[in-house]
């Protein structure tokens, strides 16, 4: 995953910001209370269909989450990547 990914907010109660990594198939979602997961190999046109979801939230619950192998990033994760 390249260091330059970029955040996307957007408006959910539930999720603050989006990012994506087309070559990876790594999903980034950031979540209010500032907890940040990882999701892999998520195929783009999900992707896609999350960030023209109505409900953000919905459309993670229903499609993403439980469905994808994730991760929590911590601080340290994310110190760790900013310096490899």
């Amino acid at each position: 995953m390249s260091n330059c990914l970029r955040m996307k907010p957007v408006e959910s109660d539930n999720l603050v910001s989006v990012g994506y990594d087309e070559s990876s198939q790594v999903l980034i979602i950031e979540f209010n209370k500032k907890r940040l997961y990882r999701y892999e190999k998520v195929p783009e046109s999900l992707y896609v269909d999350l960030m023209k979801a109505k409900s953000k939230g919905a459309f993670f619950n229903m499609y993403i989450r439980g469905k994808f192998k994730d991760k929590e990033i911590t601080e340290e994760s994310l110190k760790k990547f900013q310096t490899d």
